[in-house]
């Protein structure tokens, strides 16, 4: 018969003969009582059988493994008594049962995993002889779905990690995969940064620590794109265009619209049901404009197609899918400054806002681009306490631009008054609905991730500035008082010897009488006193706590007195201090102290060496970043312990006096190595050359290799033989390099018992200025930035701490109150803490004033430098100060002199 072609839009409903309408291309069952073909389902095709033949089922008869048929099984008999063993005939070897014999115990996370469990549905036959198999874990993977299969890191392909990586951090290829490759077999970022220059290139450890993440996250995508591939492929869903698609995706996200669709669930979806039916066939065929008669589909047998309106919104469903699938290809639609973030109060929210810390988020409205990193995470919080609303609008031209995307895409410049007009009117509506609430979601997510990312940077920051934070030399012995202010639970106080750092007496002091008035802490005066006299205190150091304002003022009216002249005082940070005084940690190294005393310790220690004493606490708890409880806590300890390692790193430790906090953050080290250091150390006496860690269990060659530049060798004073140590072991020379150390220094002229002295010193400046370092290279047979990293080694003085190239601490003289402040005063401060809306400075009035940032016009300040600001607003009651830059008077470290 034949059939005359119609055109896509032609109306079977007003023509007034029935035509004769084409056939469904697949193959369809007539039904006796309707004239209405019906879709056979796709599914496998069982084994026929004879309903009316009943055949007696056959007991399965076993053979054993020489194929001779077993006999039946015996009634047991009762158990006789068990004989002796030596009449015992020895027993066969148990048989191994196979590996499927044995449920696995799958750990999943989501429902999504239950769904994917690996079905074990195999004959007994096959089971009996099947080798045992060690399932493979995937290395570096986070979630149990990719394991589920039993994958290897040998079926990943590495090529398109590094591919990914180099395209995101916008480096080449090869470099990426140099740098994976270095990192897979155990090198560390402080180790790449200084002795593989040549590779690292002028990368920052921030960018270092960028590409690190960047790795395990392509790590993930590789991954997780080999698990959506297999899982497709197992529902026979995989073609060609599926496998490229999978193998060019980028991200997780694409990877998770990709396999949307194909998700198990426990309840079958109608993306499913109709691709069973077959309809996403006919979709396919509406979308490409080829003539369909929806209602050959309609089959009253089947649930899901009895009506005409099932067809449809089946149909809807899939064209849907399409539509939005599509549509992630269009860029101006996912460009965040088209998009609004709008944050409003909610009307009956659970937690009310009584300190107004939300305020300016009642009616907060700005283009999702230029919202900045504290805002998106100060909204979050708000939302999460459901004191505000937080919603993401397009523009008013952007949902006229989808409707424009997609007449471009399929042609759909108008839509017939019929069954597939209706169809496609229900498909490009719930398409729009669906992509605004799609990338309205990914935008927020976008940019909440990048708010964490630059939370966590910041905090990085301010970390890495606080641990740099110069140590006080004394040239003399002294008496030192620190205090820990409290009003009450009192002030703990510790007189401290400077050179030993040991305590010479501890008290508790009240500021205020309980009895007596309270206008001015008498009794802490009267005892500040005679602990001055006592001891000959030369320098105070206080905490800034609560209670330090108060501190102060009885410090100056005693230091006015003309017997203590020449006493001086400074306040530290203290936050940390309390942490650490009551943790195991401090109750090892100070077993006879209580929590108190160790407190007040702990910030002399801080003041002579702050390394030392800020590595005992854990990062979070020193107060110097901004909503760290709303980041993601393992991102943000990670990044936090290796800023720790990155500048123990590169000031150094002393191998023979450094303690396990400081050991286990050398690159390379571990606590369980620190403490074998420690324990060997103890037991055989000090190390005499960085080779001796080779003889420690734990510290193999590449243990080594990433640890031995940072630690060095420096002799006791009471040292009989001298020669027994190499003065390279008190630099940062790394032993790879000694041989050709000892080439630069025959090119020079020079020896090397003569390294650190000042005529050294000048003779390498001079050759470093004169020589051209290329020529010098070759003669080594090594690359230029390792023969630069060696001049400058050793033009550096022996144990040369670069901490010292910062300023010394502060002392003061005198302090202020904020009721002496003036709107319009030019004060002079340091820099405490610095983030993203500001920079809190410490100006010396017990309250610290807040620098805002121009979202144009950010100042090059960090935490530490010492700045000139003016008074900007002043609220007294509230202890509020507002000040304006006026100008930076020092930084606290030159960044540029770390390497």
């Amino acid at each position: 018969m034949n059939i005359k072609k119609e055109s896509f839009f032609s109306d079977s409903e007003t023509s007034d003969s029935e035509p004769e309408m084409p056939r469904p291309k697949k193959k369809i069952k007539e039904d006796p009582d309707w004239d209405v073909p019906e879709v056979k389902p796709r599914v496998r095709r069982a084994i026929k059988t004879d309903p009316d033949e009943e055949k007696p089922k056959r007991v399965r008869k076993v053979k054993t493994e020489n194929n001779v048929e077993a006999k039946p099984k015996k009634i047991p008999k009762p158990k006789a008594e068990p004989k002796p063993k030596a009449e015992r005939k020895p027993r066969a070897p148990r048989k191994v049962k196979a590996a499927c014999d044995v449920k696995p115990e799958v750990t999943t996370n989501s429902e999504e995993d239950e769904d994917m469990k690996p079905k074990l549905k195999r004959k007994k036959e096959e089971l009996d002889d099947a080798p045992v198999k060690k399932r493979k874990v995937l290395a570096g993977s986070s979630n149990n779905d990719y394991n589920s299969e039993g994958s290897s890191r040998k079926d990943v392909d590495v090529d398109k990690e590094a591919s990914i990586v180099a395209r995101n951090m916008n480096c080449s290829l090869t470099k990426a995969q140099t740098l994976i490759q270095m990192m897979n077999e155990g090198a560390t970022i402080p180790f790449l940064i200084r002795y593989r220059k040549n590779v690292v290139g002028d990368w920052s450890p921030t960018d270092m620590r960028m590409f690190k993440e960047m790795h395990q996250s392509a790590k993930e995508v590789v991954t997780r794109a080999a698990f959506v591939k297999k899982k497709i492929a197992a529902s026979g869903h995989l073609n060609e265009h599926m496998t490229w698609a999978i193998d060019n995706a980028w991200t997780l996200a694409e990877l998770d619209d990709i396999y949307e669709p194909y998700k198990p669930a426990k309840t079958k979806s109608k993306l499913a049901i109709l691709r069973d039916l077959g309809l996403d066939v006919v979709a396919d065929q509406i979308l490409s404009k080829q003539f369909v008669d929806i209602r050959n589909y309609i089959n009253i047998n089947n649930e899901h197609i009895k009506t005409l309106e099932d067809v449809k919104g089946l149909l809807a469903i899939s064209i849907t899918e399409t539509i939005v699938r599509k549509m992630n290809d269009v860029a101006q639609l996912w460009r965040e400054d088209n998009w609004m973030m709008h944050s409003v109060k909610l009307a009956k929210g659970k937690v009310e806002d009584d300190k107004e810390n939300f305020k300016k988020y009642y009616d907060f409205r700005r283009p999702a681009k230029f919202v900045r990193a504290d805002e998106v995470l100060a909204m979050n919080r708000g939302a999460k306490k459901k004191i505000l609303k937080v919603t993401l609008t397009p523009k008013d031209f952007l949902k006229n631009e989808i409707q424009r995307a997609i007449n471009n895409i399929f042609g759909f410049n108008w839509l017939p008054q019929n069954d597939i007009g209706d169809v496609l009117n229900r498909a490009v509506t719930s398409a729009q609905d669906k992509l605004m609430t799609k990338i309205s979601k990914k935008i927020r997510l976008d940019n909440t991730r990048s708010a964490e990312v630059t939370a966590i940077e910041v905090f990085s920051a301010n970390l890495k500035r606080l641990l740099l934070t110069p140590p006080f030399r004394s040239d003399h012995e002294a008496h030192v008082l620190g205090i820990d202010p409290g009003k009450r639970n009192g002030c703990k106080t510790v007189i401290v010897n400077s050179k030993t750092l040991e305590v010479e007496e501890n008290a508790i002091i009240h500021l205020f009488s309980f009895k007596g008035p309270r206008d001015y802490p008498h009794d802490f005066e009267w005892a500040l006193k005679g602990m001055l006299r006592k001891w000959g205190v030369e320098i105070i150091v206080v905490g800034n706590g609560v209670g330090c304002q108060d501190v102060e003022n009885v410090i100056n009216n005693v230091l006015r007195l003309p017997e203590f002249s020449q006493v001086r005082y400074t306040v530290i940070p203290e936050q940390g201090v309390s942490v650490y005084s009551v943790s195991e940690e401090a109750q090892e190294e100070y077993p006879d102290f209580k929590p108190e005393v160790v407190s007040s310790l702990s910030l002399v220690k801080r003041f002579f060496n702050p390394l030392h004493e800020y590595v005992k606490v854990e990062p979070k708890h020193l107060g110097i970043g901004m909503y760290q409880h709303d980041i993601d806590d393992k991102k943000l300890t990670e990044a936090l312990q290796e800023t720790v390692s990155e500048i123990v790193s590169v000031v150094g430790v002393d191998l023979n006096a450094a303690s396990v906090p400081l050991l286990k953050s050398i690159a390379g080290l571990t606590e369980s190595r620190a403490k074998a250091i420690i324990a060997h150390r103890n037991e055989n006496g000090p190390f005499k050359n960085r080779k001796e860690l080779k003889s420690i269990k734990g510290i193999g060659p590449k243990t080594f290799q990433q640890c031995a530049g940072f630690v060095r060798i420096i002799p006791p004073s009471n040292v009989v033989n001298i020669r027994e140590y190499n003065l390279l072991d008190q630099t940062i020379v790394h032993p790879e390099h000694y041989s050709v150390t000892h080439k630069l220094l025959g090119l020079m002229n020079l020896s090397i018992n003569d390294i650190g002295s000042p005529e050294f010193i000048d003779q390498v400046k001079r050759f470093s200025a004169q020589e051209n370092f290329t020529q010098v290279s070759e003669k080594l047979g090594v690359d230029l930035d390792t023969t630069k990293l060696l001049v400058h080694a050793l033009s550096m003085s022996l144990n040369q701490d670069i901490r010292t190239l910062a300023d010394p601490p502060d002392f003061k003289t005198r302090m202020c109150n904020v009721d002496q402040l003036r709107q319009g005063m030019t004060v002079s401060g340091r820099v405490e803490n610095v983030t993203t809306f500001g920079a809190f400075v410490d100006i010396g009035v017990g309250v610290s004033g807040l620098l805002y940032f121009n979202n144009h016009n950010k100042p090059d300040i960090g935490l530490g430098d010492k700045i000139e600001v003016q008074i900007d607003s002043l609220e007294v009651n509230r202890e509020r100060i507002g000040l304006k830059l006026r100008r930076k008077i020092a930084d606290l470290f030159p960044m540029n002199k770390l390497i």
